[in-house]
């Protein structure tokens, strides 16, 4: 009874005195202990500076405790179509749809928190392509900035709304910054995420949503209402195996999830939460899957640019609701 006294108080304090000195978020102590902590397989690396949680937390643009209300009081759960049934132990979007450019790409969201309506853009963007075999960018430009019932634009959104506003009024093209690519393309300049690079500082920047401009750019050739692309629904799915089988017959999928500091050291590897407090939560769309060293994940884009993780990709770990990443997984079909 003793040494079963002894050996809980010895546990109790060791617990204590971890959670006690916990690193740091966003320091050089929290990429060490990351990096030696026994189990961990992924690895840790600087992407931002030490003193940068305040313009993260501008980037994380959802409430997800209110996205996941938001979804079940709006959105319908998805009935499969078929059974699931033979599905790969590993699936890429960019390799079963290689003519689709939109798959491979990395957006930047800019110092805006914008995430939900990147998320929910390159999603669409994707099922398109799969549907058509059309290389089309929507436009995370008119989804951010005229969606009213969708949020707050650069204050943050609901990734729903933004499928939601598909369905009923469409969205129009647009590309990068300066990209000149679309009707709508992005308007706020892109930046460092990160402590160095070419661009401006993201620090130095703070952006309030963009005005809805209902006009294309100059010289391109369809009008705002020309170019619109709609869907034909939209809806939540629930499950491991159900969002599979989503992203292998139709594309990718927008998902959201609790972002801890820890997760902005990322670099590569199979991501689960580790260490660090929770910074807010974030939207992305989710590409693929597979199985890396035993651990299944799920492969995801981000919108902080190349610079970020593993090129701008990122993989979490898959089944067990890590961060609540399969909470609030959303979609539609495109009308073709």
């Amino acid at each position: 009874m003793q040494l079963l006294l002894f050996l809980f108080l010895t546990g109790f304090i060791a617990v204590s005195v971890a959670a006690r000195f916990e690193p740091a978020p966003l320091s050089d102590a929290e990429i060490n202990l990351i990096n030696n902590a026994p189990g961990v397989a992924w690895k840790a690396a600087r992407n931002f500076g030490p003193n940068d949680l305040p313009l993260v937390k501008r980037l994380l643009g959802v409430n997800t405790e209110a996205n996941n209300l938001y979804n079940r009081l709006n959105m319908a759960v998805l009935e499969p179509e078929r059974p699931v049934e033979g599905l790969p132990d590993s699936f890429d979007g960019r390799q079963k749809w290689p003519k689709c450019d939109s798959f491979k790409e990395i957006r930047d969201q800019s110092s805006c928190g914008s995430c939900w309506a990147f998320g929910s853009a390159e999603a669409m963007s994707d099922r398109i392509c799969a549907a058509t075999g059309k290389n089309v960018r929507i436009s995370s430009e008119d989804i951010n900035s005229c969606c009213v019932n969708c949020g707050f634009g650069c204050g943050g959104g609901y990734p729903a709304g933004a499928w939601q506003y598909f369905v009923d009024t469409g969205v129009v093209t647009g590309g990068a910054y300066n990209s000149k690519q679309g009707c709508r393309p992005y308007s706020l300049q892109p930046c460092e995420h990160h402590v160095t690079g070419p661009l401006k500082n993201c620090t130095d920047l703070e952006f309030s949503t963009p005005k809805c401009q209902k006009s294309c750019i100059d010289g391109y050739t369809n009008t705002w209402g020309q170019d619109k692309h709609k869907g034909k629904n939209s809806y939540m799915i629930s499950g491991v195996e159900n969002i599979m089988n989503e992203i292998y017959t139709k594309g990718s999928v927008t998902a959201a999830f609790d972002v801890y500091s820890d997760f902005l050291q990322y670099k590569s590897g199979v991501y689960h939460h580790v260490t660090g407090p929770i910074a807010g939560g974030h939207a992305i769309k989710i590409l693929g899957w597979g199985v890396e060293k035993g651990q299944d994940y799920w492969l995801v884009a981000n919108s902080w640019n190349t610079a970020w993780g593993d090129q701008g990709f990122f993989k979490i770990l898959k089944g067990v609701n890590e961060c609540g990443i399969e909470d609030s997984v959303v979609a539609g079909d495109p009308t073709v």
